[in-house]
């Protein structure tokens, strides 16, 4: 038996678990450069709470699978998603506290990061629950307040200081199940300059649907307003694109319509540090990348990407490609939202194919606009869902795709 262990958080980190919940100056500036009411900074610290809810605790523990993050000794973000069985895979000890027991492939850069941490900053974790069976999903946030391997078993004990209920739009459909696979790794680059992505790599994010971004703002001035965000973004398969331009690879990301919380975009605004894992649920390969990230406005994310006004762009410093890394299989086909955005190509791609900036083709209409209207309807606001969590849980399924 092999174990490797690290040691309990600090004192004077555990005793200020009770995090800020006020916007940082990256937020706010997001919120200012897209125009968004003023109220909107009262609503996020009305909705985002220091404790999980009994329904949150409830849902993480039902989970087979769990998006998480953390940061490398680099201070550079890395995502994952761990997959085991729901009886096992999370456990809620209480309110504020979460145990995860999970075999991850060898290579993963989320398990480097936690076995190889070397302070507290790297301590950081987030964390977001998708039910892809009717498109409920929750957000953590908190510190790695000890773990250990034994095993090839990577157990964690998670400290929670943030948690929000989310909404449903952009969250693909799909029916899945555990399938043990046998993962290898097909690159490891985990610090790189002048990255190139081969095939196989932009295939994997060509198809996704799904992606599950990292990022960061680690304060200056105190721990209890430093935190580590994870979020899921969605669109039709191609709504991430990428380029290489000077020897390097970049990922761009289109921004869509949300709660104006501006949560991740802040963070990049503040950090510019960011990380994606991208998951195919048909072969079960994972990408995983990191790099330095910014967010593009107007004018000149238009000139990127035509007739969008908001993008993110990450210059990639390091990935990971992992075959058959994700213990799932998918029985059902893709169900995408009704409220995706049409694909947009980026400059660089129509001037190659000569063509207007008009939008990619997809296979998905929308049939029933008062099946939008009841979906929107539970969208509105952070604070409404979380209020009616219970409700959502039990009407997702009823939406249409």
């Amino acid at each position: 038996m092999s174990e490797k262990v690290l040691s309990p958080l600090p004192p004077n980190i555990m005793t200020t678990r009770i995090k800020a919940h006020y916007q940082h100056e990256g937020e706010l500036f997001v919120q200012k450069r897209r125009h968004v009411p003023p109220d909107v900074p009262k609503m996020v610290s009305e909705t985002v709470h220091d404790d999980m809810p009994d329904q949150h605790t409830e849902f993480f523990t039902h989970l087979s699978y769990f998006a998480i993050a953390t940061i490398d000794s680099d201070g550079r973000p890395w995502a994952t998603i761990i997959v085991g069985s729901p009886t096992t895979l999370i456990y809620a000890v209480s309110k504020i506290q979460l145990n995860v027991s999970v075999v991850l492939p060898e290579g993963d850069p989320f398990f480097s990061s936690v076995v190889n941490t070397v302070n507290a900053t790297s301590r950081y974790f987030a964390g977001i629950g998708v039910d892809f069976s009717n498109r409920r999903r929750n957000k953590v946030a908190g510190f790695i307040a000890s773990s250990n391997v034994v095993d090839n078993t990577l157990n964690m004990s998670l400290i929670t200081n943030e948690s929000l209920g989310n909404c449903p739009k952009y969250i693909t459909v799909r029916k899945l199940e555990y399938c043990g696979r046998h993962p290898q790794i097909g690159a490891d680059h985990q610090n790189a300059d002048n990255i190139s992505l081969n095939q196989e790599c932009l295939d994997i994010i060509s198809q996704a649907s799904t992606i599950f971004l990292a990022t960061r703002h680690i304060s200056n001035v105190s721990d209890n307003t430093s935190d580590l965000g994870l979020n899921h973004r969605g669109g039709f398969p191609g709504f991430v694109r990428t380029y290489e331009e000077n020897g390097n690879t970049y990922i761009v990301i289109p921004d869509y319509s949300g709660n104006q919380f501006y949560q991740s975009l802040g963070n990049i605004e503040r950090d510019r540090l960011a990380g994606v894992v991208f998951p195919c649920f048909t072969t079960g390969d994972m990408l995983h990348v990191t790099g330095i990230a910014e967010n593009i406005y107007d004018d000149e994310a238009e000139r990127i990407m035509p007739r969008v006004t908001l993008i993110t762009r990450i210059k990639l410093n390091g990935y990971v490609w992992i075959k058959e890394a994700l213990n799932l299989k998918l029985l059902s086909p893709e169900q995408y939202s009704l409220y995706n955005p049409p694909v947009r190509y980026l400059a660089i791609e129509l001037e190659k194919m000569k063509k207007p900036s008009k939008p990619a083709t997809t296979n998905a209409t929308l049939k029933d606009n008062n099946a939008r209207k009841a979906f929107n309807g539970r969208c509105t606001t952070y604070a409404l869902l979380l209020r009616h969590d219970q409700n959502l849980e039990s009407n997702s399924a009823n939406v249409p795709s």
